[in-house]
């Protein structure tokens, strides 16, 4: 049973992926394919076509790439249903269309509910639509609009009595004021980073 060795350049340092095909599978008339070194980390492709909504799953035993149902319309990650994380966990994700972006099924956005009795309570880029409880004097300091153009924050306090103070850094302004203040209880605040040391509230 003759094999041909293939070698593709396809990593960043120059080193070689070994791909071989062995031309005379049994059963089909279709070769099978294998990439990587089999001996460690390659997987061989399947000799077969797979049904509609299969796809193809890895199998760490058997080093083979196997055609495993799938719900239509579902993503999986590493084999099984469920949440998937594209992109990076330190920079942005952009998605881009000639027409804008249409999302199918509604959007569920970040909230969190933090409870604050006189803290003071740093925003991260994580934040975004956030409901303060607890009671008192409570400070809210937001990060810097100039490197987060159109950032947004919803801040809500969610408490009877006290202030709920929203700053911005000693570089940044709140439309020209250096804070703002929520005093009723469900009083929320929209705000925006204009990306030249404003932030901009709607």
């Amino acid at each position: 049973m003759d094999s041909y060795n293939f070698s593709n350049q396809a990593t960043s340092d120059g080193s070689e992926i070994p791909v071989s095909v062995n031309p005379e599978a049994p059963s089909n008339n279709l070769s099978s394919l294998s990439i990587g070194n089999l001996d460690t980390t390659g997987y061989t492709f399947p000799t077969e076509i797979g049904f509609n909504t299969q796809i193809l799953s890895a199998n760490t035993s058997t080093k083979t790439l196997d055609w495993t149902n799938q719900p239509v319309g579902d993503i999986v990650n590493g084999g099984q249903a469920g949440a998937i994380t594209v992109g990076s966990s330190t920079s942005y994700l952009t998605l881009q269309g000639n027409q804008g972006i249409r999302l199918s099924g509604g959007i569920k956005f970040q909230y969190d509910e933090i409870s604050l009795t006189d803290s003071v309570l740093l925003l991260t880029d994580t934040h975004y639509f956030v409901n303060i409880t607890g009671s008192g004097n409570n400070i809210l300091i937001l990060p810097s609009a100039d490197t987060r153009s159109g950032k947004k924050y919803i801040i809500s306090k969610g408490y009877i009595g006290g202030t709920l103070i929203i700053e911005a850094p000693v570089t940044d302004s709140i439309e020209g004021d250096s804070s703002t203040i929520l005093t009723i209880k469900d009083q929320r605040i929209q705000l925006t980073a204009s990306g030249n040391n404003i932030w901009i509230v709607l």
